[in-house]
């Protein structure tokens, strides 16, 4: 509760001294009022499993991601400030939030990508209640994504999961031409699907 006070402090002091992320100045005053709090270092919500849910957005990264032109509300279409924060939202864990988040929103604008998730090894492990199986967010930072990060050797996301086989990758002749900047040959999902 003193934690909640004291973001809740911060948050109308910063507001009142009209201060934001730096970064955040080249967003719309909209996602510069967001960020007022979710730019807050620690700022989480408490889990139903016990767990907390991150919510702070770096406002430097958002700014450059590809979902900075949607602004805040592009994606989180439900949030009005009236009636936030929705502290009496009940979550029952990350990997809920991600599905719902991956179902209701992902899905919106990326349809063909989520319907090939919908058909990959990766949904069928959610199907399965498998709690460590990958939904959108596990692979594509929505505050932070930039345009073809996930095709560069160096940040594609099916490592994070699949160490010792992308480690394999790496000292293969695909890897090795990838890692010395060949573009054509092949990386992870030009055999095994994207998603």
């Amino acid at each position: 509760v003193a934690r909640a006070l004291a973001a809740i402090l911060a948050v109308i002091i910063l507001g009142l001294l009209g201060t934001t992320p730096a970064a955040a100045a080249t967003l719309a005053p909209k996602d510069q009022q967001c960020l007022t709090c979710h730019s807050l270092p620690g700022l989480t919500k408490p889990l139903s499993d016990g767990t907390t849910l991150p919510l702070q957005v770096d406002a430097t990264h958002f700014a450059d991601s590809v979902h900075a032109p949607l602004g805040c509300t592009g994606c989180h279409a439900g949030i009005s400030l009236p009636s936030h924060p929705g502290a009496g939202l009940t979550i029952a864990s990350r990997q809920a939030f991600a599905a719902s988040m991956s179902q209701q929103v992902c899905a919106t604008c990326h349809t063909s990508e989520f319907q090939q998730w919908g058909h990959s090894v990766h949904a069928a492990l959610v199907r399965q209640g498998d709690q460590r199986a990958p939904v959108c967010t596990n692979c594509h930072a929505p505050h932070t994504m930039i345009k073809g990060e996930a095709a560069s050797i160096a940040t594609v996301p099916c490592k994070s999961c699949h160490a010792t086989i992308f480690a394999a990758y790496a000292g293969s002749v695909h890897g090795i031409l990838r890692a010395h900047g060949n573009a054509e040959a092949p990386l992870c999902f030009n055999c095994h699907g994207a998603h």
